[in-house]
């Protein structure tokens, strides 16, 4: 069964929101002066929002992976070692 990409809602939303973050980020060159405890750094705002969403999606993974474990399922195609 070959399914045209658009057919598919995951793909066509994942697509969706690559794209929107995508004008977000090229919206988004000016420099920004950021404070974080001692540190002040000034980096353009596209690369902040960047790594803030970096951040979010290796937040999210491992959020996920930890429950995940604690509910004793291997969905994401880990082995046990019982």
């Amino acid at each position: 069964m070959n399914i045209p990409w658009w057919r598919r809602p995951r793909i066509a939303v994942a697509l969706l929101a690559v794209l929107l973050v995508l004008i977000l980020i090229v919206q988004n060159t000016q420099a920004v002066t950021t404070r974080f405890l001692f540190f002040t750094l000034t980096m353009p705002n596209a690369v902040l929002i960047g790594l803030a969403l970096l951040i979010g999606i290796a937040a999210g993974l491992a959020l996920a992976l930890v429950l995940s474990a604690k509910r004793g399922g291997t969905q994401h195609g880990g082995s046990s070692d019982q």
